[in-house]
This record gives C-alpha cells, structure tokens and sequence, in this order.
C-alpha cells in the first residue's frame, strides 16, 4: 500500500539461486473472546477438487472490508489453519499481543477489535489468497526466499502496509482515525492483506528481479497486487450479490469491486489536509480512463485525481484495464446465454484469472513494461482459449495505448519464429535445461558467452515453466554520482522457456542484457542517489529514511572489496 509509514529493520538477504547452467563455447485492544453472532455465508478454504476433504472448523474474519460488510463466521479446512495460526506456508508473529488459540472444537471465533481477530483475520485471508493464486496458475505458490511468511497484524502504528522480501514478512500497520472515530487496523481489510501477500509477495517468488529500479516494472507490481485484492473478493458469493447489487452489473458504476481500501481511503482522504478528496471513499479505484504514458514524462507525487509518474498513481492503467476485460468477459458471457449475472461474472473470473497468471510465466524476468503483461494476456488467451477473446482484450489494451497494431505484428512474428520443439517430457531438472540448452540455444537466439543460474522449475496443470537469471556489474562512474562515483550496481537478465503439458515449447522470452537497460538502471539509481535514497553500508534498523520515504539500495562490499549499490526488495 502507499501513504505513512514507521521504521523497520532490514538485513540483506541474497536471492535464491540453484545450479548454474551455461552454455558452453555460452499491533490497548480489549481480547474478550465471544461468539461473532452472524450466519455463516460460502466463503470456505478448502482441499482442492479431487482431494479428500478434512475437518472444517470456524473462524471469525471480514469477507472484504470493514466499511464493506461485517465479519461473518465462515467454514475453513482445520488442515490450513495448522498450529497456532502456523502451517508449511504462513505464520502469525504478534509481539505481546494475546495470541489466538481455538476453543475446544478447534474454532477461532473472536470479536472485531480483538488482536487476535486481526490475527485470525490476516491468517485465513493469506491462505485464501495462495488458494486463488494456486488455482488460476496451477501451481503451489513459492516465494523468493526460504521458510515461512511471517505475518505481523500489528506491526506499529502509521498509515501503510509492506512486504518484506529480507524480513520474509508481509506486515500490517495500524492508526487513529478522527474522521472514523476508530483505530483503523489494516489487517483487518481482504483488499490490503491480499495486496501485500497475494499480491507483492507471490508475484516476488514468480519474478525476483522485478523488485528493482525500474518505475514501471514496480507499478506492474502495484497493478497486479490490486488486481489480486479484486480476484479475491470475487471469490466470495456475498460479495458478488454485494457488488452486483451495488452497480447492477454495470462495470462502469463504482462497487467494492472496484474501489480498493474503503476504510483506509476514508480515513486517509477525510483526515487529511485536502478537503477536495473528501468524498472520496476509497484508496485506489480501478474505474478510470487512463492511457498510457512514459511514467517518466510524468510529475512524480501520488495525486489521486491525475496520472503521475508515481508507482500506486501509475498503476491505475494496468489495473483499469484488467478490470475492464473482466467486465469485457462478463458482458461476453450474458450475451452467450449465462444463465444469471452471478454465473456470468463467475465465468469471468475464471477466464481472466489463469490469463493473467499465464502472461506473468510469459514476461521477461528483469524488467517488464505494461506492453508485455499485454503481449503475455494475448498469447495466453491463444494458448488457453484458442484466442477466442483476443480481439476483445486487443481492443481495451490498445484503447488504454498499452499496445499499438506494430505490437500485435510483431507478436506474430516472434510467435512464427519460436522453433518447433517436442520433447518425450518438459525439463525437470538442471541437467535437462543444460542438455536442451545445448542443443536449442542456438535456434532461440541467445548469445555466445552467457552464463545463466536456474531459479527454478515450475510445473503445473498448464505445463512447465522454466526460469532462469544471469547478470552483469556495472561500475558508476562520473561526478554526477557524487560519493557513489566508483561504485557499482547489478543489472540483470534472464530467460524463460515455457512447454506445454506435451512437452512441446510454446513460448522462449529472452530478456538481454542491453544498453538501453544499463541506461534505465542508471537513471534508477541516480534518481534515488537525488532523492538521498541509498542507506550507507553497515546501516541497521529502518529501511524508511522517514515516515514516507522508503530506502531504496543499500551499499554492500564484495568479495573483491568493491562498493555495490544492491536494490532492497520491499515494496509497499
């Protein structure tokens, strides 16, 4: 999320690497515990189809937001909750907060305003949202560092929540409100836990290196975690009658599907000094007409009635137009003959959902433009559905300028030269990605003399995707660098191989190295050296300069004794 923040501490934590390939010649709050006396509604986490189904127990949380609809008792596999609100994925850290446990039949049933509701709340809405996340990629949701994910309901008081890629935590602040006469506790709002976990934090484990200088790629980061915040609502049949009932199926009439942290919005807008944004009843909304710009031809503040160059500002594009193609969808759908706006708009989601999650296995590792979450939509909707709503998707990606009819020829083309390769069985291990290396990299144009290291190897229900990352020091030279002159900094690649569950390659992103990229980190890095950005090595404790301004690098040494400036993966 965006606005106010405290300190917190980072540690500077490598990424995940495995084998390396080459080719070769290449936060007072009353505990009371008591029932939540409201019926329980079709919101359950359970096994996926096919397993068999283990105890459910209760559990007290907010379907959506608190300003949406009340907390409800809901049905959730006791196998998820795990111990203590711990399980193989997430856990619940809490400092000295009353820590929740189960009555006798294993439910955790609390009040709202309780901690440990926000604990049982942030809990099961993260599982829910892996649960999503699994479900439309068809994949177990992995995250860019080691062990669990740590949850902090309560980290300290301020008006924002991160995700923490070195401190492997997603962490949720909470503030007073005069407007609301309340504490407002942002775990205890689907929209920002989602945002922060379904959202940054799996994204962050699907491509590490999109946590780097580059504006843009950041703000596809911002668009899709408010994009999973929207998915994730969906997924509730009280909120689908709520939101049909608000705009009537009409996608251009504002509903909680569109407006993003009612509560925090409220709050933030009324409390603050601009009595123009007064009505406003929402932190972002996804209702908007923005075309795309260079973000850097943009003014950079987070105004929220104009488009800027500022990354949550910024990300209104992308996220405006993946709403706009799940309501294309839904129109689609009740012209075909959808029995109900319910069915209509269930059909949708899950049309749009392993779209999206297909166009991330399809884009470029390092650094990635709204034009390749676009490209990527494309080529899944041909992959998945034989095309059958690219011209429809086309249409809303080019009305919104994120791509041109020159972007559509030159997909075929890249599509019409992808060698055709058929395997007995996809790559499954190192030693299978360096033998077809060898063999096909000629074939899909990857240089002479790169070296590359295998981050991983997913496979699931749609196929196999492999990952792979390589990277090159750059040293800052010059005076406009000031006391960083001398120093250097990481700029990356990679290169994705994707096959389908025949073991025929459907798609290989290249994603080189380039001058143009050396060009976009350096303007990265000399943007945050203005802004007085870099923490100076040995720094412990806040990776904020201030209570908005977030550190953006970090001076590190080598082994070599050289300085490197490292980009701290947190993002907000």
């Amino acid at each position: 999320m965006d606005n106010r923040i405290q300190p917190a501490a980072f540690t500077n934590v490598p990424l995940i690497s495995h084998d390396k390939i080459s080719k070769p010649d290449r936060p007072g709050i009353d505990d009371k515990k008591e029932a939540v006396q409201d019926d329980s509604v079709s919101i359950s986490a359970r096994k996926s189809s096919g397993e068999k189904a283990g105890k459910m127990i209760k559990v007290s949380i907010l379907p959506q937001d608190p300003q949406v609809s009340p907390a409800v008792t809901v049905d959730f596999a006791q196998e998820k909750i795990g111990t203590g609100l711990s399980n193989d994925k997430i856990q619940v850290s809490d400092g000295s907060n009353p820590k929740a446990i189960p009555d006798l039949e294993g439910n955790y049933i609390y009040n709202v305003g309780t901690p440990q509701f926000d604990q049982v709340n942030a809990f099961c809405t993260v599982q829910r949202g892996f649960d999503m996340a699994e479900k439309y990629s068809g994949k177990p949701v992995k995250y860019a560092f080691s062990g669990k994910l740590s949850l902090l309901p309560h980290k300290q008081q301020g008006m924002n929540a991160y995700y923490s890629r070195n401190e492997r935590s997603a962490n949720f602040f909470y503030f007073n409100s005069a407007s609301l006469n309340k504490t407002v506790q942002t775990s205890e709002s689907a929209d920002i836990v989602s945002h922060e976990t379904a959202g940054h934090c799996k994204l962050d484990g699907d491509r590490p290196g999109w946590l780097g200088w580059d504006t843009e790629t950041m703000s596809v980061h911002e668009a899709y975690s408010d994009y999973q915040a929207m998915m994730l609502a969906l997924q509730d049949d009280s909120n689908i009658k709520l939101l049909l009932d608000q705009n009537g199926g009409d996608f251009k009439k504002e509903s909680l599907l569109s407006r993003l942290g009612e509560e925090f919005g409220i709050a933030y807008h009324k409390d603050n000094t601009n009595p123009n944004d007064d009505n406003m009843q929402y932190l972002r909304n996804m209702i908007n007409d923005f075309k795309y710009s260079n973000p850097d031809s943009l003014p950079d503040s987070n105004d929220h009635e104009v488009l800027t160059g500022e990354v949550h500002s910024f990300s209104r594009i992308l996220s405006g137009a993946l709403y706009d193609i799940l309501g294309m969808l839904y129109a689609k759908n009740l012209a075909g003959g959808a029995q109900s706006q319910k069915d209509a708009l269930i059909a949708a989601r899950d049309t749009l959902g392993p779209l999206t999650e297909k166009s991330i296995d399809l884009a470029p590792q390092s650094k990635c433009k709204y034009k390749d979450i676009a490209l990527g939509l494309i080529k899944a909707d041909r992959l998945q559905n034989n095309g059958k709503n690219e011209r429809e998707i086309t249409d809303i990606l080019t009305e919104r300028n994120i791509l041109t009819r020159d972007d559509i020829e030159a997909l075929n083309d890249h599509m019409s030269a992808i060698p055709s390769i058929r395997m007995k069985k996809a790559p499954a291990t190192a030693q299978d990605v360096q033998k077809f290396l060898e063999k096909n990299g000629e074939s899909l144009g990857i240089p002479d003399g790169i070296s590359m290291k295998l981050r991983d190897i997913s496979s699931g229900k749609n196929g196999v995707t492999v990952n792979l990352d390589f990277s090159q020091e750059m040293d800052l030279n010059g005076k406009e660098y000031g006391k960083y002159d001398g120093h250097c900094v990481d700029v990356n690649g990679g290169l994705t191989l994707a096959f389908d569950k025949e073991g025929r390659l459907v798609d290989s992103v290249f994603d080189p190295i380039t001058d143009d990229k050396k060009s976009d980190v350096k303007s990265g890095v000399l943007d945050c050296i203005g802004k007085d950005l870099i923490a100076e090595e040995g720094r412990s404790g806040s990776i904020f300069k201030t209570d908005t301004d977030i550190y953006q690098g970090v001076v590190v040494s080598t082994s070599e004794g050289k300085k490197k400036i490292v980009r701290i993966p947190v993002i907000s």
